[in-house]
């Protein structure tokens, strides 16, 4: 059961709080939990992700769970997270993809939620034109290009995905590489989280860790599919962060720049997202994303 001195109502240091859920450390005779509290509505499908990660040993041990209260007990995982990349941290990346593949490989029912994130970023373009606020007239043109992307790689199968695979989210133990915060874990497409992951990333090196993840090289529609999702990642970056900004509006459209980062003032987010939205506009008016678009559609007619 989950321990007496563990209880929702007792206030300990939130970690995290987003997408519906609330996550708290524990340590409790010697031994350290992480409590998370998820919305009613989603308690059985994260119960079933989770016993799913806990007997692939890819992220924490669910040690109990309480349904009542939509609550799960977890193991803490102790370590450091993914470093940046250079040339020492190449083997953590590589072992990560390992076990990312292994997450992609756990098979789930058909009745599972999805995680599409061009329903994402639809939404949002949908919650600013519903509410009126004012937006660049070039994301018109950056949505009309994300539904060429959902088209040339809706048929590619879809998996049991993170759905916010960024480094952060990648503990280095003394066990290897575990994954955690399951909170978006969905049915979904799998280059979606490798272009979370990658896409910040030297191209040689993402090259490679793709060949690993695969374990065989990757063919060119492997190569135009990761480089699709990467496009892809960088809109529901560009819709989120302008939302968050509350439509504040500037007259110069900065420049690309390092929209990776975390901030927090509103004019920030409205930076950031600006500068996704011109980095998906550039690399979706070059030759390689048309060629991207051909090579995945000639794949789905073969």
């Amino acid at each position: 059961m989950i321990p007496a001195a563990v209880h929702y109502e007792i206030p300990h240091p939130t970690i995290t709080q987003g997408f519906g859920s609330e996550v708290n450390y524990y340590a409790i005779d010697g031994k350290e939990y992480i409590l998370r509290h998820v919305p009613k509505a989603v308690f059985n499908q994260e119960l079933h992700i989770l016993q799913e990660i806990a007997a692939s040993g890819i992220g924490p041990e669910l040690i109990n769970h309480n349904s009542e209260r939509s609550l799960f007990l977890l193991s803490f995982i102790p370590g450091e997270v993914l470093p940046s990349f250079s040339h020492r941290s190449q083997s953590a990346y590589f072992a990560t993809v390992r076990q990312l593949r292994r997450l992609h490989q756990i098979t789930l029912g058909d009745d599972e939620r999805a995680h599409w994130p061009f329903y994402l970023i639809y939404d949002e373009y949908e919650k600013l034109q519903k509410n009126e606020i004012p937006y660049p007239p070039s994301l018109d043109k950056a949505i009309c290009r994300i539904k060429e992307i959902e088209k040339a790689v809706a048929s590619f199968p879809k998996a049991l995905c993170h759905n916010d695979f960024h480094r952060n989210n990648v503990i280095i133990s003394p066990a290897g590489p575990k994954i955690i915060d399951w909170s978006t874990a969905a049915l979904g497409d799998p280059y979606f989280d490798l272009a979370k992951l990658c896409i910040t990333l030297p191209r040689a090196f993402k090259i490679e860790l793709l060949h690993h993840y695969l374990a065989h090289r990757a063919t060119k529609v492997e190569r135009a599919h990761l480089y699709l999702m990467e496009q892809t990642l960088l809109m529901v970056m560009a819709l989120h962060r302008y939302s968050k900004s509350e439509g504040t509006l500037v007259e110069n459209l900065p420049q690309p720049a390092d929209f990776f980062r975390y901030p927090r003032s509103s004019e920030e987010f409205l930076n950031t997202s600006l500068q996704a939205l011109h980095a998906f506009l550039i690399q979706t008016d070059s030759k390689r994303f048309r060629s991207a678009l051909n090579l995945c559609h000639q794949s789905i007619h073969r």
